[in-house]
């Protein structure tokens, strides 16, 4: 079982602020304006060098001279400790504390600018924990937990962007689109077949026009191989994906429609 989940540290100095076990209360709603200052709580933490001096001599809840940190980061990590997501929080302010022997409790509050909901959460638990091995994790979600699956999917991109090798121009993926039934189902599908469970190829149409510029995994022109599910309706005919058609079309991918 991995010792801590979470990372907090500096917009640029890397040097951790913080390690928890878990965290609470880092979510804002879909109703939500962005950016929105939230309060939460990092718990069981391990502390920097920096911060444990500066908290170490007080009280337990002391909220006297609130510390701020600055701009900083929270880490998600994953089984092996590496860094699988960031969120930046703007104006983060340690509010309050409570010592659990060695460990702390810390009440933060910051201003996010990311949209992270619950269903966030349970998408990031599935990563942390190396359970998106495998492809149409996502068939059977609501509406709001493919939405929170997409944008995990871009955060986790952006996490390892740089680090993703582009396939050779003239490639051939296979897209699995028999449970492709709406955008967002679309957009899940095309993400993995690209970039593999849980990969990430844009979210809306103009994140997906970005991604055909190159840098996420795929250098047009390339091929696809659609699948249809043979007992729903022909989706090449549908409208949006008509409009994604397109686009295709337009970028120079050839698209190959099969049951």
């Amino acid at each position: 079982m991995r010792e801590y989940w979470f990372s907090l540290t500096g917009e640029e100095d890397l040097a951790s602020i913080a390690k928890a076990r878990e965290i609470g209360g880092l979510v804002s709603n879909w109703e939500e304006p962005l950016p929105s200052r939230i309060i939460f709580w990092m718990l069981e933490c391990s502390l920097g060098a920096s911060l444990f001096e500066k908290l170490a001599a007080r009280k337990n809840g002391d909220k006297t001279g609130s510390l701020n940190l600055g701009n900083a980061n929270i880490h998600i990590l994953g089984m092996n400790g590496d860094i699988i997501g960031s969120y930046f929080l703007g104006d983060v302010t340690i509010e309050g504390f409570y010592k659990k022997g060695i460990l702390f409790d810390l009440k933060i509050s910051g201003i996010l600018f990311d949209r992270l909901t619950n269903d966030s959460w349970k998408i990031w638990d599935f990563c942390k924990r190396g359970k998106i091995d495998s492809r149409n994790i996502w068939i059977n979600f609501s509406r709001e937990m493919k939405t929170a699956w997409l944008e995990v999917a871009r955060v986790r991109m952006v996490e390892n962007f740089g680090k993703l090798k582009n396939l050779e121009s003239g490639s051939m993926f296979y897209f699995d689109g028999r449970h492709v039934v709406d955008e967002l189902s679309f957009y899940c599908a095309l993400g993995e077949a690209i970039n593999g469970p849980g990969g990430y190829f844009g979210k809306g149409v103009d994140s997906f026009n970005d991604c055909l510029n190159g840098g996420f995994g795929a250098i047009r022109p390339f091929k696809l191989n659609w699948k249809i599910n043979k007992y729903s309706n022909d989706l090449q005919w549908d409208p949006f994906c008509g409009e994604i058609g397109k686009i295709f079309k337009e970028k120079g991918i050839e698209v190959n429609y099969y049951y």
